[in-house]
């Protein structure tokens, strides 16, 4: 059973440290397809030491949303300002009402869950099937 951490409302978490990070296994989404992660993108996220919330953010597209393919992992710079951060690209399969629904409910969970200074470094790219 793996470690947990308590999130509210009593309901639990995997504890990110099996994660895609740390050079545990490959974590999965529902389709079984492995979530890799290039040698710069973790150095990135160990540098701004956004691991676990990349994690999180993974774990909750793949609790929130009805996949239609790999969840997969890039770094994005902004040309004009340099700004860096994770993107999390997702497609979603099912009606545009049930998708934005569940965009929602992964925001509500992600401000809810997420430290304040990851929260614009780890961000959601969401594209409807």
């Amino acid at each position: 059973m793996p470690k947990t951490k308590t999130k509210s409302a009593g309901a639990k978490w995997p504890a990110a440290d099996t994660g895609i990070i740390r050079g545990g296994p490959a974590r999965r989404n529902r389709r079984k397809e492995p979530i890799t992660l290039s040698e710069p993108l973790k150095a990135f996220c160990q540098r701004l030491q956004l691991s676990d919330s990349v994690e999180l953010a993974c774990r909750l597209a793949r609790a929130t949303f009805k996949l239609d393919g790999p969840i997969t992992l890039d770094r994005k710079i902004d040309p004009e300002t340099s700004d860096e951060w994770v993107s999390i690209c997702v497609t979603a399969k099912g009606e545009i009402d049930a998708i934005a629904d569940a965009y929602d409910a992964y925001t509500r969970q992600w401000l809810r869950h997420a430290p304040p200074h990851a929260r614009g470094k780890v961000r959601l790219s969401l594209v409807a099937a």
